[in-house]
């Protein structure tokens, strides 16, 4: 920990990792610094997170850190990001590839099956909706420039 008074924090790294200290706060600069030893943290940040690009340390693998590989718990809810993780065409039906979890019955009941909601999905209804939305703008615009003619009109017959 540094001595001075307004820094708080030192970040140690190892030599040959690369370091990147994010710090949430407006006047601190983003730290990213390659083969650092520390970087110095500021009293103001909210949070930091220092991230390692080097999975291994000479031939074996982290101890608890890249050992193990623990598989995503929930997948992707927006649409996009489904169409993306299973390489989808715009034509293909997310709602076929949504990531389902087994949530185990108790008490001698079945198992049930939970999927998320799946966000900005695009369906007959929400065109409908666009639809609608556009022809009630169109006809706001001609009512009035008719209400606009009708007012001129008024003003040339004095």
């Amino acid at each position: 920990v540094s001595t001075q008074s307004t820094w708080e924090a030192v970040v140690s790294t190892q030599s040959t990792w690369e370091a990147v200290v994010s710090t949430q706060s407006t006047w601190e600069a983003v730290v990213s610094t390659q083969s650092t030893w520390e970087a110095v943290v500021s009293t103001q940040s909210t949070w930091e997170a220092v991230v390692s690009t080097q999975s291994t340390w000479g031939d074996n693998d982290l101890p608890g850190l890249t050992d193990t590989s623990i598989p995503r718990r929930l997948g992707p809810k927006r649409a996009t990001k489904i169409r993306k993780l299973f390489q989808l065409d715009r034509e293909d039906d997310v709602r076929q590839f949504v990531v389902r979890r087994k949530i185990p019955g108790k008490d001698g009941k079945k198992d049930t099956v939970k999927a998320p909601k799946i966000q900005r999905l695009v369906t007959p209804r929400r065109l409908q909706r666009r639809r609608r939305v556009r022809k009630l703008k169109k006809e706001r615009i001609a009512k009035s420039k008719a209400q606009k003619a009708r007012y001129e009109a008024l003003q040339h017959a004095e």
